[in-house]
């Protein structure tokens, strides 16, 4: 039987890592150590076309393949069978938006800045709408986000 692909398997059944076997075959079943977790190597035995894709579509539950269905965006992680959306690593990254959104406005704050009065004021209120953004993600008592993803964080417009 030909070894197309190596999964490593984590715990909760994701695929964390693969690769494709060269003249050694690495064992099917061995237990691997990813980081402080232990994970599972699976012989994939079928040409996948592009294995990326089925890889985020698929995961292993009692020694099968299961069907799912591909995260919404790089902020879910896979748990107990569902996709959930991964908190900190979803406001790091809002907060990283923000700041750059901020700092590509900083020059209509400084003394010299060629807008007139009521425009600097239009990009005041622009520059604290973008520091609010982070307090109006609604989170739970426990700090998790409880929106579905980044496209239902409202983002103010900048003046025109």
């Amino acid at each position: 039987m030909t070894v197309y692909t190596i999964a490593v398997v984590n715990p909760d059944g994701e695929i964390w890592h693969w690769y494709h076997p060269t003249a050694t075959v690495d064992p099917n079943g061995e237990e691997v150590v990813v980081g402080d977790v232990t994970s599972t190597r699976i012989h994939i035995t079928e040409e996948i076309e592009d294995f990326s894709l089925w890889a985020r579509t698929h995961y292993r539950k009692n020694n099968a393949w299961v069907e799912r269905a591909d995260r919404d965006s790089s902020f879910y992680t896979w748990s107990n069978e569902a996709w959930y959306l991964n908190s900190p690593q979803f406001l790091r990254a809002t907060r990283d938006q923000r700041n750059q959104l901020l700092l590509e406005s900083d020059w209509t704050q400084i003394p010299d800045s060629p807008l007139t009065d009521a425009k600097k004021a239009e990009w005041t209120e622009y520059r604290q709408a973008l520091r609010d953004v982070i307090e109006s993600i609604p989170v739970d008592d426990f700090g998790a986000v409880t929106i579905d993803g980044p496209d239902q964080v409202v983002w103010p417009t900048p003046p025109s």
